[in-house]
């Protein structure tokens, strides 16, 4: 019995695989959206007050 839950605990890890690997490109993802927002904001950091700069990050 032990050797059986030993065993489906360690096949288990690939069933987790695909989710490790789907959050992985979510992480991405938000990270280039992130980014692209930061170029965006860029040219008009200077002249924005404090607050607007707050509420576009």
């Amino acid at each position: 019995m032990e050797r059986f839950l030993e065993n489906a605990m360690y096949a288990s890890r690939w069933l987790l695989a695909p989710v490790y690997f789907g959050l992985s490109l979510a992480l991405v993802a938000l990270a280039l959206k992130f980014f692209q927002e930061i170029i965006h904001v860029l040219p008009n950091i200077f002249s924005m007050a404090e607050s607007d700069l707050i509420l576009v990050l």
